[in-house]
């Protein structure tokens, strides 16, 4: 995978320490020596200052839209943004390089070019210049922009964008061999990236050079060979250069290592095309897919930001790829990757909003709208997210074990158990076998409270795969809650520890059915184990404070229970909640049958009810 090893700084989101920052430079210049101390009159009063109230009000307007920001408001954010630039004088570059930023996003790129070039007439840093040059080639200009990436490469001769969009520029208002000279110095510079010779080998294409072409995409195939489209730029230089032949055999090998559907017909069609003697009908349909042009601003633009997101630029990639969506709102791809970096630095909102936008005709539209679930469901929003899966689902038209799990998992979460065990049960009716939902299916059982129903489940899952330590543990801790068999409940634990020696919850399990054999001492050791292993879970705790009291440990075993209480539990959970309540009675009963351990709870600071 190719990394994009030069970076900016981010200009894109506002720490607290550049707010401050701001506030001084709105304020510089209006602090006084202050006055001796005087009453102030209601006429001196309506007399003030103009200047300091114009600052004050476009310092509010800045910070409630950087509060918008923060919520990810967009259209309020500029809002505020575009009346407290109205109020400014100069010395706002934050405040500018919001609006640019935002405006890209609103894709009104004259807009966003004046905000631009206000930072460009006061301190730009360089990548106000690559920002700057961006929207003036995506406006078309490429004169102009190539000054502003002059810019940067004189700070960074070796940095890969601007070298790659100063050589697009140039190429733009014809001037290939410029361009050529570039990429080629680039190269030098740079003989582990794949892109450069990518596009060295599209502008020795478009210049008649195939022998060049070839040698160049050979080079780009050799630093990443997992890139289909190096391999199809390829196939359209074999067919320039007549090589029939090495062409066939080349769609042959790829049509059987790819299973991308879009790129196996384009595949398909071009061998179609070969195969009938046309093999310029071929080449016009591989230009047609590959681009007009080896040097074009969008296609450019987009693998940058692509590439950006795989390097974790992921500042870099929200302005790559929020200009290409500019100038091309329908470009799929580019909103995929922006997506995905809104997601990359939280803007989860902003990125659920991306992915949404993937029209349903594209082929990343099952990937855009699971990706979309996934984040829905960490803001919480689990209806959204149950309908993003389900449109996936619907689109894939095939079983997706994942996305099936995925949808499960949601149901539950909605404790929605009865759809979840509908769901699985269908799965299971065609796959009555399967391990995973075999599984899962106990636990939704489980769940409904059909307790013999879901340890006969378990009983089957490790009959089909009896090493599943999952189920063993499901049906030990089973039988260990209900006093049943605990012979076979430690012998079960014991077989999923052999597998899982450090997994807390099987040790819980492990020490729960020795306590319940009566062997405290034992559970006692195992149970501490457990609590250390899985960060002090309620359950698990609860289950130590027991035994520790079982073995006599009456001081330690209340500690235990003072601890569940004070700690931050879920009380949304009915279970939890039930557990919380357990444990201040059991505190009040010790306290009350052993009044020598009230001072250990007033040390404690609790308070009971």
């Amino acid at each position: 995978m190719l990394n994009i090893r030069h970076s900016f700084g981010s200009q894109a989101t506002l720490s607290f320490a550049s707010t401050i920052f701001l506030t001084g430079l709105f304020f510089a210049g209006c602090s006084q020596t202050a006055p001796e101390k005087k009453f102030v009159t209601s006429s001196e009063f309506v007399g003030h200052d103009p200047s300091t109230e114009r600052r004050s009000e476009l310092l509010y307007r800045f910070l409630k839209g950087m509060t918008y920001v923060n919520v990810e408001d967009s259209g309020n954010a500029v809002k505020q943004f575009e009346a407290a630039a109205k109020l400014s004088d100069g010395n706002d570059e934050l405040l500018r390089a919001q609006l640019v930023s935002l405006k890209i996003e609103e894709g009104d790129l004259p807009s966003a070019l004046i905000h631009s070039q206000r930072i460009i007439d006061s301190n730009p840093q360089l990548y106000d210049y690559l920002i700057h040059a961006g929207i003036l080639d995506s406006l078309g200009d490429f004169e102009n922009a190539q000054k502003y990436y002059m810019e940067v490469i004189k700070a960074r001769p070796d940095d890969i964008p601007a070298n790659l969009y100063l050589a697009n520029a140039l190429y733009a208002v014809g001037k290939p061999d410029a361009a050529e000279l570039r990429l080629r110095k680039l190269a030098k510079a740079h003989p582990d990236v794949a892109i450069i010779y990518y596009y060295l080998g599209g502008l020795a294409n478009d210049q008649g050079n195939y022998s060049a072409a070839a040698t160049y995409l050979k080079q780009a195939i050799k630093l990443e060979p997992d890139n289909k489209k190096i391999h199809i730029a390829y196939l359209a230089t074999l067919i320039n250069q007549e090589k029939i032949k090495e062409a066939r055999h080349l769609t042959d090998k790829l049509s059987e290592e790819w299973q991308d559907e879009s790129l196996s017909l384009v595949l398909k069609a071009t061998q179609t095309l070969i195969e009938k003697g046309q093999p310029q009908s071929a080449n016009m349909f591989l230009r047609s897919f590959l681009g007009e042009k080896s040097l074009e601003i969008q296609e450019l633009r987009r693998h940058i930001g692509i590439l950006q997101v795989q390097g974790r630029d992921f500042t870099g990639a929200v302005y790559s790829l929020g200009l290409v969506l500019a100038k091309d709102p329908n470009d799929a791809r580019a909103r995929y990757f922006l997506g995905t970096a809104y997601a990359a630095v939280n803007s989860k909102k902003r990125a659920v909003l991306e992915l949404q936008k993937v029209p349903e005709s594209e082929f990343m539209y099952v990937e855009a709208q699971t990706f979309a679930g996934f984040l829905l469901r960490q803001i919480g929003d689990l209806d959204s997210s149950e309908k993003a899966i389900r449109l996936a689902m619907t689109k894939l038209g095939e079983p997706d074990v994942n996305l099936q799990t995925f949808l499960v998992e949601l149901l539950r979460a909605k404790h929605q158990y009865s759809e979840a065990a509908n769901v699985v049960a269908a799965i299971l009716r065609e796959d009555p076998n399967n391990p995973k939902f075999l599984f899962l299916y106990g636990t939704i059982l489980e769940d409904l409270g059909k307790h013999e129903e879901a340890i006969d489940i378990m009983e089957s899952l490790i009959k089909v795969d009896p090493a599943h330590a999952q189920a063993l543990n499901f049906i030990a801790y089973n039988l260990a809650e209900r006093g049943k068999d605990l012979t076979r409940a430690l012998s079960l634990v014991d077989k999923a520890l052999a597998d899982y020696p450090e997994d807390g919850y099987f040790l819980d399990t492990k020490g729960w059915t020795l306590y319940r054999l009566g062997r405290n001492s034992e559970a006692v050791k195992i149970l501490s184990r457990a609590v250390n292993l899985t960060g002090d879970d309620p359950v698990i705790m609860e289950h130590y404070a027991e035994i520790l009291l079982a073995d006599g440990e009456n001081e330690r075993g209340l500690s235990v229970y003072l601890s569940i209480v004070q700690r931050k539990l879920d009380l949304n959970d009915p279970d939890i909640k039930k557990l919380s309540a357990r444990s201040k009675s059991r505190i009040k009963e010790l306290v009350s049958s052993k009044p020598e351990l009230r001072r250990l709870v007033e040390l404690s600071g609790y308070v009971q009810d």
